[in-house]
């Protein structure tokens, strides 16, 4: 959901809204962004995360990608999230 972040609903009935760690004024290409997102959500379920956490360490990995400039040039190290 861009610069209002992301909504979750789950089958456990945990629902909310994650909030980007970004300001629109820092934005400089979007391109990838959703790809980030999916990717680092992907990676932090894999380690065993639960999905709120999971959520954050997504959207903070997005909020880092729209930084950048580039789909892929832009995608950040599992360290740097």
């Amino acid at each position: 959901m861009g610069a209002r972040g992301c909504y979750f609903k789950s089958s456990d009935r945990q629902e909310g809204w994650i909030r980007p760690e970004v300001r629109a004024q820092d934005v400089v290409d979007t391109t990838g962004a959703g790809d980030t997102f999916v990717g680092a959500f992907a990676v932090a379920c894999a380690e065993g995360n639960d999905i709120e956490h999971s959520l954050n360490f997504a959207t903070r990995a997005a909020s880092i990608n729209v930084r950048r400039m580039g789909a892929q040039a832009g995608i950040p190290w599992r360290d740097e999230v």
